[in-house]
């Protein structure tokens, strides 16, 4: 039974193999070309038929696999498949059947759905090499464009094909087409791409794969060296509403959805770009889609060196790499209004935008550009979602690696990425947002980017922000070591609302403003947040950590538990944080819970290194080098200027706010906050240089007033205050150890949550401790700019400078320190302790009259005017010093008349001190040369010579004594501590009474004759006096020679002397005028006689007469007689009588010359007592 059923098996085959071989000749004799192996639904294509490959696919039936067991396979035209779910494969592995087009327009067409291309090599067609067609979209009329149509739909799927230089030989020949190199993917239909590689092929638009109103799913495939002239050197999806308006595929609207993942594109680039540039991007109402355009973008037209995808409803792109491509904008990928877009997992590496005609602007996104214009007027707002993609070492001119711009509804999520040494010649190292009103990120890494502005992201044209966090550091958006000239971090230019938690920004550098964060300019009703932050070890020129210039808002806060930090920030000035507020609407700058903790701001770039700091520059848009000085030995910061804390400004933060907006409002509170151990040239913790034109009030009045954007107020409010801010350790070199105010009086402070504030100006200075300065500097803990100059110089008794001052003469040296609001002077660190000063005279009639050193430099807070003369009559007057901005003072001072000593040379009072070897008394008399025996040590002085004599301090005649020794003084002997002598001399002695003489007292001197006792004016030595120098003092006497010795005799003695002296001169005395009595006696004796003579003489004369008898002799008796009666006759004195007088006088004379000589008169010029006078006038009578 067994060997039956053998049997029988082997008949039924036996049966099956000759119907086989009877069905085969009965179909090669009634169909000659059918010499094909056919078994079932396979078509094997060999050497034998292939060069009837087009009428093979022609007859194929629906469901059939086309085998190709070739090596290679010419076509010489289009292969169209119109059957559904053929499969044409080649040989497996690495000898794939090679389908090599050998003349144009060749190539594949596959127009059934279902069918499937795998295992071949597609290489040399010079058009499209694999079309992938819908017919009933193809074939529409233009007369059934208003029509609605539905179509069926048609799929294919290409696997394990390798598609290789297919190159389109006529650019532009297909513009408008849909092109695609190795694989075109028309409207209405469904692409699988699966495990392919497609390597230098090139179109005008998608140099691999190009598609059109189609889905597209590509997986595992590889894309090397593809270029396309216009757009999508690798892809191209792209999507017109308009041309497929109506038609349905299997009931449902076309729409283009792709998705691309775990796919390597590398080396693909678009060549050209097509278009011509944009001026701007518009939406679809054809408004402008950035409403606030703070900077312009040039718009560039379609390009994408890997993918260009645009209006797609679905672009989903994961798990591939996107390496070493290039393009205009996009170097990887470049996708235009795309409903939804997701990026997950993706690593793009290498890629670049490069520009066009030298416009470098336009290159934008070196690896991802994307663009979306749809807003709420279109009824789906575009999402973008960006997950855990790495970008590293792209370029590009904006957005290194990433450049964003949406409508402002749009939905931009971007989370757990990493940027990595990126770089944008212009802005964004990371990447640029633009427009955007929110864009969600959290958990990103930002290292090493690079760029002009914005190392790490720029955010531009009211582009907003909300970056969540956690308290995990690891979990936290980080950005460290980016480097810019703008904002090493971030650089926000018009910014709209940003509010970020939990951002790190560590070792970030930026070679101008703003190492970590750079903000410049926003929205009237834009802000800035970022809370919870940490800012370690940035740096830059301005601003180590922050630069905030004109943000309407910015916000530094804490939430409940936390702390803003910011650690071991560095600039030139504003070590941590630099505000400039100008902006004309709306300042805004809030500081609440911070800590400040070592940072600093130096005054030599060398010790902070920003000038290292090597942004990229592109050969086409170089920026000039920096001129600020890089290194400064002295820290001089103006905190009045326009840079008021360069150099070397606020440790931690500089408010530069000196130059304060016309309308613009302010408000600026700091609270809640500390400042520990900071250091700078100047402030310490703090410098604020405020608008001395403006009104400052504190905070809380302005948000009382509702005084915000308020661009109307006639006044804008100006808010700065303090709560709750402590200073500990807080050092500064020169100025201000905590802080340094420009005007101490707008900064209102409110400690302990008073109620009230209180103006710095007028807190205790002590209440703030524990800062230091530098030995050079001034204010320990606060202090300010120059607020008054104060005369240091020693003032007279009645408050003036000087009393009694010669015009014409330099004035005493004049100090003056110049003095901060707290009674400092300024002694370093800031202009003001170079202050010029301006020295001027209110003198008679308003006029000036100092002459010689105008002004002075303050040196070290201190102003010296040691060259300035007056040229005014006697009077008092006043000398002003007045400095910039400051109250000027004045300080009284006196002219005198010209002295003794000085010789008036003009009308105003010009004295002219006689010199040494002159001397003059009066003023109206010029100086004389001294006298050959005198001396003269200028002035009025003139002195006699040892051995000379004068009668009185203003003889100018000069006597030689009668004793030398006796116009000589021996020198006095003044003893100065326990070692030092001087010896004072004759000479000196008498000089001094020339010291200090008044005019009055030589006038009066000279009109009197007075005499100068030898104690006024001690011409003699000791022991003698008088004319000469001839007499000597009492208790001294005569030696033959002259000299005055003291005398040894005992008061007893000498009484005894003097009594017997004077004994024996009265004896001689009496003698004398018993002697001159007699003779007077005498005399009136005679006296008598000739009375009687006379009377004998009449008588005798009469008889006479009457005798006479001539008349002639008579006449001549008459007259004689007349005259004898008529006057008395002459007195006969007698010569006795005269002798006798004059031995009576000449007797007294004697005696007291006597007397003189021997001590007992004082002078000859005695006055005689009237007992005297009557003795000697005896004879008179």
């Amino acid at each position: 039974m067994p060997n039956r059923d053998r049997l029988g098996a082997a008949w039924v085959l036996l049966a099956c193999c000759v119907l086989t071989v009877v069905g085969a000749l009965e179909g090669i004799g009634s169909a000659p070309g059918r010499d094909l192996l056919q078994r079932g639904n396979r078509v094997v294509i060999n050497e034998q038929n292939a060069g009837r490959l087009a009428e093979i696919v022609e007859d194929l039936d629906n469901g059939t696999t086309l085998f190709f067991d070739v090596d290679s396979i010419e076509l010489n035209d289009v292969v169209q498949v119109d059957a559904s779910d053929i499969t044409i494969a080649g040989r497996q592995g690495e000898d794939r059947t090679r389908i090599v087009c050998s003349r144009r327009k060749s190539g594949i067409e596959l127009r059934g759905t279902g069918g499937l291309l795998e295992n071949v090599v597609v290489q040399g067609c010079k058009d499209t090499a694999v079309k992938v067609i819908n017919r009933g979209v193809a074939d529409r009329s233009l007369a059934d464009i208003s029509a609605q149509i539905d179509v069926a739909p048609v799929s294919a799927t290409i696997r394990n094909v390798i598609f290789t230089d297919n190159t389109d030989a006529v650019s532009g020949r297909d513009f408008g087409a849909v092109g695609g190199g190795g694989l075109g993917v028309h409207p209405g239909t469904t692409v699988f791409v699966d495990n392919c590689t497609f390597r230098d092929n090139g179109r005008y638009q998608g140099g691999a794969i190009s598609v059109s109103g189609a889905n597209l799913t590509v997986l595992d495939s590889v894309f090397s060296g593809n270029v396309a002239q216009v757009s999508g050197g690798a892809i191209k999806v792209v999507f017109e509403q308009s041309a497929l308006s109506g038609i349905l595929v299997d009931g449902l609207e076309i729409q283009s959805v792709v998705n691309i993942t775990g796919c390597d594109f590398s080396g693909n680039t678009d060549t050209e770009s097509g278009g011509a540039v944009g001026s701007g991007i518009t939406t679809v109402s054809g408004a402008p889609l950035e409403s606030s355009q703070f900077i312009e973008f040039p718009y560039p037209p379609p390009s994408g060196g890997a993918v260009y995808a645009k209006k797609l409803s679905q672009l989903v792109v994961k798990d591939s790499i996107f390496d070493s491509n290039t393009a205009l904008a996009g170097g990887a990928l470049n996708m235009f209004d795309c409903s939804e877009v997701e990026l997950f997992n993706n690593t793009f590496v290498n890629n670049e935008a490069r520009d066009m005609d030298d416009e470098l602007s336009l290159a934008q996104g070196g690896a991802l550009y994307i663009v979306s214009v749809s807003d709420q007027t279109t009824g789906a707002l575009a999402s973008h979602v960006l997950t855990m993609n790495k970008f590293e070492n792209n370029t590009a001119a904006y957005g290194g690696a990433l450049h964003l711009i949406t409508a402002v509804e749009s939905k931009v999520q971007i989370s757990e990425n990493e940027f990595k040494s990126n770089t944008a010649w212009l802005g964004g190292g990371a990447a640029v947002f633009r427009n955007t009103g929110n864009i969600l990120v959290n958990s990103l890494k930002l290292l090493r980017n690079k760029a002009q502005v914005g190392g790490g992201i720029m955010m531009a044209n009211a582009a907003g922000m909300f970056g969540s966090g956690a308290a995990t550091f690891e979990t936290n958006t980080i950005f460290e070591e980016n480097e810019a000239l703008d904002g090493g971090a971030m650089f926000f230019l018009g910014a709209g609302q940003v509010n970020t938690q939990f951002f790190q920004f560590l070792k970030n550098r930026a070679r101008r403003n703003g190492g970590a964060v750079a903000a410049m300019d926003s929205l009237a009703s834009g802000s800035i947040s970022l809370q919870d932050s940490a800012f370690i070890g940035n740096f830059a020129q301005r601003g180590g950590a922050i630069f905030v210039d004109s943000i309407s808002s910015f916000r530094l806060q804490v939430s409940a538990g936390q702390t803003m930090v910011f650690e071991d920030n560095a600039a030139l000035a504003g070590g941590a944080i630099y505000a400039r507020l100008q902006n004309q609407v709306q300042n805004g700058l809030t500081v609440s819970g911070a800590l400040f903790k070592g940072n600093r701001a130096a005054n030599d770039s060398g010790d902070v290194g920003y000038h290292l700091v090597e942004f990229p520059q592109s050969e086409k848009a170089q920026i000039p080098n920096d001129t600020m000085t890089n290194s400064v030995q002295k820290a001089i910061l103006d905190p009045t200027s326009d840079e008021p804390c360069s150099p070397g400004g606020g440790g931690a933060i500089c408010l530069a706010l000196t130059r304060a907006p016309e309308r613009g409002t302010m408000n600026i509170v700091i609270m809640d906050t500390d400042f520990t151990a900071n250091s700078a040239s100047t402030g310490g913790a703090m410098l604020v240089a405020t608008d001395k034109n403006s009104v400052w009030v504190p905070p809380s009045e302005c948000t009382a007033r509702k005084a915000g954007a308020n661009a109307l107020a006639p006044v804008p409010c100006r808010g700065l205050g303090m709560t709750n801010v402590r200073f500990t350790d807080n050092s500064a070199a020169y100025a201000g150890g905590a802080v340094f105010a420009s005007d101490p009086e707008n900064i209102w402070v409110n400690e302990d949550d008073r109620e009230e504030f209180m103006q710095l100006s007028t807190i205790d200075v002590n209440s703030i401790t524990m800062n230091t300065k530098g030995t050079e500097g001034f204010g320990p803990n606060v202090a300010s700019t120059a607020r008054e100059l104060k005369f240091s110089s020693n003032l007279t008794e009645n408050g003036f400078l000087v009393e009694g001052h010669l015009a014409g003469k330099l004035l005493p040296a004049i100090v003056v320190d110049v003095q901060d609001a707290f009674d400092q002077r300024i002694s370093a660190g800031v202009t003001d302790a170079h202050i010029k000063v301006t020295a001027s005279g209110d003198c008679a009639g308003g006029m000036d009259c100092i002459s010689g050193q105008r002004t002075a430099d303050a040196l070290n807070g201190i102003v010296v005017f040691d060259s300035i003369r007056v040229n005014a009559p006697p009077g008092n007057y006043s000398l002003v010093l007045s400095a910039s901005d400051l109250e000027r003072v004045t300080v009284p001072f006196s002219i005198r008349d010209c002295i003794p000593g000085e010789f008036n040379v003009s009308s105003q009072n010009i004295c002219d001190p006689c010199a040494t070897d002159e001397y003059s008394f009066l003023p109206t008399v010029p100086c004389r040369d001294c006298d050959s025996d005198a001396l003269c040590a200028g002035g009025s002085s003139l002195v006699p010579q040892d051995g000379f004599w004068h009668s009185s301090p203003f003889s100018i005649q000069f006597h030689q004594c009668l004793v030398e020794e006796a116009c000589k003084l021996a020198p006095d002997v003044v003893i100065v501590g326990k070692r030092n002598q001087s010896m004072t001399t004759r000479s000196d002695i008498l000089a001094d009474f020339y010291t200090n003489l008044t005019l009055k007292e030589v006038e009066l001197a000279l009109q009197t004759g007075r005499v100068y006792s030898n104690e006024e004016y001690r011409q003699c030595e000791k022991g003698y006096m008088g004319i000469l120098c001839g007499s000597c003092e009492p208790e001294y006497g005569h030696l033959p020679g002259g000299e005055c010795v003291p005398c040894n005799f005992s008061k007893k003695t000498t009484g005894l002397f003097i009594l017997l002296v004077a004994l024996w001169t009265l004896l001689l005395l009496g003698f004398a005028i018993r002697s001159a009595l007699s003779s007077i006696r005498d005399f009136q004796e005679m006296t008598v006689l000739e009375q009687v003579s006379r009377k004998r003489l009449q008588v005798a004369g009469q008889n006479a007469a009457q005798d006479a008898g001539t008349t002639s002799q008579k006449g001549k008796r008459d007259v004689s007689l007349r005259q004898s009666e008529s006057m008395p006759g002459r007195r006969h004195v007698s010569v006795d009588h005269i002798i006798a007088a004059e031995k009576v006088s000449e007797t007294l004379k004697i005696a007291t010359n006597f007397l003189q000589v021997t001590g007992f008169a004082v002078s000859i010029n005695v006055k005689w007592t009237s007992a005297v006078k009557s003795l000697l006038g005896l004879w008179g009578k």
